[in-house]
């Protein structure tokens, strides 16, 4: 599986006063709590098992719940929580995350 991010905000901090940032394109093949895991692990460099589990913050069903129908009535529904020390959005297509400052 290739890893999906469609930007980098800038991981190097003083090119700029913002946090580095990432958007992760979810893979209609991927459950969206993966995604999660797999962007947080990326903007921070770090191994996926070295992470605290996601259901530490929040169950990852609940995310998969919500965001595994990809049909999208017109509303844009998004989940937001900070996750291994980044604030993490979830939409239907694709997971925001920046590192907290």
């Amino acid at each position: 599986m290739t890893t999906k991010l469609l930007t980098d905000g800038g991981r190097d901090r003083n090119q700029s006063n913002q946090s580095p940032h990432w958007t992760y394109d979810i893979d209609t093949e991927e459950r969206p709590s993966e995604a999660v895991v797999r962007a947080v692990a990326a903007l921070t460099d770090t191994a996926i098992q070295n992470l605290d589990p996601l259901y530490n913050v929040i169950d990852p069903d609940h995310i998969d719940g919500i965001f595994t129908k990809r049909t999208n009535t017109g509303g844009r529904t998004e989940l937001s929580f900070e996750f291994n020390g980044c604030a993490v959005t979830v939409t239907h297509t694709e997971v925001r995350v920046s590192i907290l400052e």
